[in-house]
């Protein structure tokens, strides 16, 4: 009796994306640590859809596939969102 034959899958289509955008601020970690530094992330889910009906998610940092100018326009996006936040939700 022979094993079963691998079944082969190509990927046909991109079907959702979406990108998380973090700005982590610095925080204090008690009286002998310093403050950890502030943090801005961006990470994406790009789902794939397959021949055979599957979607797979692939995630991963988006930051290594971006231009520096684009990273540059995001964390300006970032700091002027902090900034709004913080004069429209603060008293």
């Amino acid at each position: 009796m022979s094993l079963p034959q691998a079944i082969s899958r190509n990927p046909i289509a991109i079907e959702d994306i979406s990108i998380t955008l973090t700005d982590y601020i610095a925080v204090d970690e008690g009286p002998f640590n310093p403050a950890s530094p502030a943090h801005k992330g961006a990470r994406y889910n790009v789902q794939v859809r397959y021949d055979d009906g599957e979607i797979k998610v692939m995630t991963g940092n988006l930051v290594p596939h971006l231009t520096q100018a684009q990273i540059d326009g995001l964390m300006g996006f970032m700091d002027d969102l902090r900034t709004k936040a913080e004069s429209e939700i603060l008293p």
